[in-house]
């Protein structure tokens, strides 16, 4: 969006809620789209992309990463699509309507699937967009061999998909819900490019995508976007099922089935640990439990979540763990849902920011070196660059607060351990140590007795 023009809602009120963005972001129209979907009223404040608005105060101070969008309920905000839209799910969820489920088993269910959509799903769909949609509208041609590859690797996704919808109307059920919001956008921009060939060839996911691109409060998102203003006003108008049986399926050294490890010995729950050999990933009966042929897997009952390229999903375990088990006056959550959103926040942070340099660090300097591979210093460096950024944002964050999602350990600090634990035995651990307040953090969250428990497993291990 090109003005900074603010639109206010039709009824000329005073908005209890805002959404700062552009309406060429697919995370902004997917944050638009569940506004809708809930009848909430809002106003939208355009952030010019091209003039770098989003890049420069005072937007920074919403979102210190520079990315859109921030929502704003009550002076209250948050950034990170996703977990805006969880937060929303929980706080706005109508009856016999909702896009989440009440039960935490379910919701697990669900949390899997959008973990899917942010992973799996829609790194090549936007590759396919900007090859084909937004190069050809800056007038240059699409990279033929970029086409192929994210064509090939979105192909393997939509077949899982086909799989799936053989099973269930929806994504994570019978039911629509934010997994399947989640995937509008993309979707919407695939429509119309030769990539469309993809959904059109698989009859269940073609129906699928009708289905929900035909949704009354979509329908709207896209009548905004064409009309490039937002003059609408909208009326406002646990059960838990715990099983004694529980399996993780992992390698106890991967820092995903770590993050599952750990959360499962925070809430003091009984599991059994099947140690898997990576060189049976693809292979059946592992791929019947995970169709992308990654760990960790956690089964309890009959309920199963897997992982994805990336160790996500051991985040999707996490989340289920923390809402079905809560100890009281130790819950790793909170309950009332705006405080439970700073939480997704950091999460998400986690997840996107914080793990993607780390993940590289601990690759050049931990498993490449194990596997007789030289450090590549110029990854290296990249990598400590981008980490040192997020870890002065974590330091600001750590000055008014003694953990990330607030005054009390909570999952978002949980998922941090892992890598921690790694980047702590290499000569990274220095930028943790220079800033005092995640120093402390570390030291602090570290030492827990559940961690520790996973740091002997993976000793044990080592030394076997």
């Amino acid at each position: 969006c090109s003005t900074s023009k603010r639109q206010r809602p039709l009824l000329g009120l005073m908005a209890v809620r805002k959404v700062y963005g552009s309406l060429s972001s697919p995370a902004t129209l997917k944050v638009m789209a569940c506004l809708l979907e809930h009848d909430l009223e809002f106003e939208f404040v355009p952030i010019n992309l091209e003039a770098g608005e989003h890049k420069k105060m005072p937007f920074l101070s919403m979102n210190p990463f520079g990315q859109v969008p921030v929502y704003e309920e009550h002076g209250s905000k948050q950034f990170e699509s996703r977990a805006i839209i969880r937060c929303m799910g929980h706080q706005y969820g109508k009856e016999g309507k909702e896009l989440i489920y009440w039960d935490a088993r379910k919701q697990a269910a669900v949390a899997n699937w959008v973990d899917v959509e942010d992973h799996q799903f829609e790194p090549p769909a936007l590759k396919l967009i900007s090859e084909l949609v937004i190069k050809p509208k800056k007038g240059m041609a699409p990279d033929e061999q970029a086409v192929a590859e994210a064509e090939s690797k979105l192909a393997k996704v939509l077949d899982v998909y086909e799989a799936r919808l053989t099973k269930f109307k929806y994504l994570a059920s019978d039911k629509y819900t934010i997994v399947d919001l989640l995937h509008l956008p993309n979707l919407q921009s695939l429509v119309g490019t030769p990539a469309e060939k993809l959904i059109e060839s698989r009859p269940r996911v073609s129906a699928w995508c009708a289905e929900i691109m035909a949704r009354l409060a979509w329908v709207k998102v896209l009548d905004m976007q064409r009309k490039d203003q937002l003059s609408l006003s909208l009326a406002h108008s646990h059960s838990h099922s715990h099983m004694d049986a529980r399996k993780l399926y992992g390698s106890v050294d991967s820092t995903a089935t770590m993050r599952a490890l750990v959360s499962l010995l925070e809430h003091d729950l009984q599991f059994e640990f099947v140690p898997i050999d990576l060189n049976d990933l693809h292979k059946e009966p592992f791929l019947s439990l995970s169709p992308f042929g990654e760990i960790p897997i956690f089964q309890e009952g009959d309920l199963t979540l897997f992982a994805l390229p990336s160790f996500v999903e051991s985040r999707a375990i996490m989340r289920s763990i923390s809402h079905v088990y809560p100890k009281p006056g130790k819950e790793q959550i909170y309950m009332e849902p705006k405080l439970q959103g700073v939480v997704a926040t950091w999460i998400d942070v986690e997840d996107h920011l914080f793990n993607p340099p780390a993940s590289q660090l601990i690759s050049e300097l931990v498993f490449g070196p194990k596997n007789g591979l030289q450090v590549d210093e110029a990854v290296v460096a990249e990598a400590e660059a981008k980490l040192s950024k997020v870890l002065d944002v974590y330091e600001e964050r750590l000055s008014g607060f003694k953990y990330l999602g607030g005054d009390k350990f909570t999952s978002a600090d949980l998922t941090h351990l892992p890598n921690l634990y790694y980047l702590m035995s290499t000569s990274i651990k220095r930028i943790l140590l220079e800033r005092p307040h995640v120093s402390a953090w570390c030291r602090e969250i570290m030492s827990r007795p559940a961690w520790t428990k996973v740091v002997q497993m993976v000793e044990k291990a080592a030394c076997a």
